[in-house]
């Protein structure tokens, strides 16, 4: 088990530098939607690819099984514009930047570009957090083989009664990604302040739901997760239970957190969910290919190779935390969480000693996992309502002084959140709200994708 901890040191903290200087890595998924209702023509979105191909400076990087585009890379920077999991989904996955603003520029242009493309069809990009057609979408999974096997995984959450019956739900779940180097210094502390403003996020940046489900939460991205296969190892996702102490206490975590999926001679296998420390105490496992073929298969600690953990906070390969937990934002609010996560980092200790004596965790404890479920409801009193704003200010000034403290600007960025405070309401009560007034689904993916 020494061998295997040693993978997880090798592969997640070769990268941590003592003092690094500060990048952002932003990713961006959104939901192509059918203006006129009902499920997208996947011509429609394969067609895009080719145009940005062969008309606007990106090569491709990767093609599915028939040869299609699903990933292509900006001729002049390292960006990529993607399918994540189903062609009903559009990711921009951004070079590491020194400030925002940068990001921004190029997104704006990748995006009007886009949806100028998909309008003259009938489709378009939105800011919704979920896609509206969820059930009526084309939910056809991504024609390449780590998707064709990650989709037979999610599969089987038929198996366990007490999973969610949705098992096309990577196909209609949207995120808005962020990523911050982090040094050996601060990795423990990035992990336990960011994981306990969770709560704050979830009222925050609730943007995900679930229509026509009638699901008293405006995260409703947090169910499909947390009630999915990636559950069958209890820390595979979602939040930390309590704060780590140690960069060790970070790497026990990692040990017992998931492996589902390998490779063995070029080809994709999934498996039963396994720990870490579980998978390389075993001398044979069960590992099944799309088509249902089963092998038997020896662990191997190139295996740790294909781990990936689904935690909302996580060290990555590259020296960095993800944040994960934050819902596709509306369309003009897309770098709101960017500047949130950045300034919060930039303004870690002021945000640390907040935390540590507060008046909201005096009230409602300090069960994070509890509190992210409680204020992401739709139905929060008044009294809970005018609580965690005031919580969300008080975070959101030290955001702010964070981003003041560079000097690029970025605060700008924050604007939306303020106006979420003084108007009480979240995008996803926004939504809601239209929706009981009358308005369409149509309408309503309209009014979240406007730059």
């Amino acid at each position: 088990m020494n061998k295997a901890r040693k993978c997880i040191e090798e592969r997640y903290f070769k990268n941590l530098k003592e003092k690094p200087e500060v990048f952002v890595g932003v990713e961006l998924e959104f939901p192509v939607v059918n203006m006129i209702g009902g499920a997208i023509d996947i011509e429609t979105v394969l067609s895009l690819m080719d145009m940005l191909v062969s008309e606007k400076n990106f090569s491709v990087e990767k093609v599915d099984e028939q040869g299609n585009p699903i990933q292509i890379i900006a001729d002049r920077y390292d960006d990529r514009i993607l399918f994540e999991v189903g062609y009903t989904i559009i990711e921009f996955a951004f070079d590491k930047a020194k400030n925002i603003n940068e990001v921004n520029e190029r997104f704006q242009e990748y995006f009007e570009i886009i949806q100028s493309y998909l309008k003259d069809f009938h489709h378009m990009l939105t800011g919704l957090g979920i896609n509206p057609w969820w059930n009526t979408n084309n939910s056809k999974c991504v024609s390449d083989p780590y998707y064709k096997v990650l989709e037979k995984y999610i599969e089987m959450a038929k198996n366990h009664p007490h999973m969610h019956p949705y098992e096309r739900w990577t196909t209609f779940v949207q995120s808005n990604q962020v990523q911050i180097d982090v040094g050996k210094d601060n990795l423990v502390d990035v992990l336990n302040v960011f994981n306990k403003i969770e709560v704050v996020k979830a009222w925050l940046f609730a943007n995900s739901y679930f229509w026509k489900k009638d699901m008293n939460t405006g995260i409703a991205r947090d169910f499909l997760w947390e009630n999915s296969t990636h559950k069958l190892v209890k820390d595979q996702v979602g939040l930390f239970k309590k704060d780590f102490s140690s960069i060790e206490d970070v790497i026990d975590n990692f040990m017992h957190t998931a492996i589902f999926n390998i490779e063995r001679n070029g080809k994709n296998y999934y498996i039963e969910p396994l720990t870490v420390e579980d998978y390389f105490g075993r001398n044979e496992v069960y590992a099944y290919d799309c088509d249902g073929n089963k092998i038997i298969v020896n662990p191997d600690y190139r295996d740790i190779l294909r781990h990936r953990t689904f935690q909302y906070e996580s060290l990555t390969k590259r020296g960095t935390v993800e944040f994960r937990s934050v819902c596709t934002q509306p369309i003009s609010d897309t770098f709101a969480p960017t500047a949130f996560h950045l300034g919060i980092f930039e303004n870690l200790q002021a945000v640390k000693d907040l935390l540590e004596d507060n008046f909201f965790f005096k009230i409602y404890g300090e069960d994070i996992v509890t509190l992210r479920r409680k204020f992401s409801r739709l139905d929060l009193s008044w009294i809970e309502k005018n609580e965690i704003r005031a919580f969300s200010k008080m975070i959101l000034d030290l955001a702010q002084e964070g981003l003041k403290s560079r000097g690029l600007a970025e605060e700008q960025y924050l604007e939306s959140l303020y106006r979420r405070i003084d108007t009480s309401t979240n995008p996803a009560e926004y939504g809601v709200k239209l929706f009981k007034r009358g308005y369409t689904l149509t309408e309503i993916a309209d009014e979240f994708a406007f730059l």
